[in-house]
């Protein structure tokens, strides 16, 4: 069983939405600028995040791809969590870990968890039910031990909790 905790997942950029404007509204021939909303309403407002620059016509697909960022990392740490839910109740085949594996890489990469977290794992004991299993979650470092209740696989209540 693998459980994140939520409170190891971070968001740390520029808070979207960002937009790509339109090539011939670009501050530079051949760059499209992604940017806030705001950006360019008032003086001090918004802000650039990127100006994509390219050759062959992909720097607006380019430009696109970087404005759906701050979406495409929050719905895969969704999508991320919602799998581990799923793993409780069926244990996962290969493909779906394979899915599991690549969301979980992409949110690393693109700066998702805090970056002072390890995996805790142990004997787990839930309150409620008094089933025992073998648990794993990602924990922040200066823990030792999740401080919060852990889903047990038997019940499915939140009570379950180290041994």
């Amino acid at each position: 069983m693998i459980q994140t905790d939520p409170t190891t997942l971070v968001c740390r950029h520029t808070p979207g939405p960002w937009e790509c404007r339109p090539l011939n509204t670009s501050c530079h021939a051949g760059t499209i600028p992604v940017v806030t909303p705001d950006y360019g309403k008032s003086l001090g407002s918004g802000q650039l995040i990127a100006s994509v620059c390219g050759k062959g016509g992909v720097q607006e697909e380019n430009a696109r791809l970087i404005a759906c960022a701050p979406g495409l990392l929050e719905a895969s740490k969704k999508a991320m969590l919602f799998m581990e839910d799923c793993f409780e109740v069926q244990p996962p085949d290969d493909h779906e870990i394979e899915i599991y594996n690549a969301l979980r890489g992409a949110v690393a990469r693109a700066g998702g968890f805090a970056q002072e977290t390890h995996w805790w794992q142990g004997p787990c004991l839930c309150d409620a039910c008094h089933h025992r299993w073998q648990g794993v979650v990602e924990i922040h470092i200066s823990r030792i031990s999740p401080e919060y209740g852990l889903e047990c696989s038997n019940c499915h209540e939140m009570k379950g909790g180290p041994a």
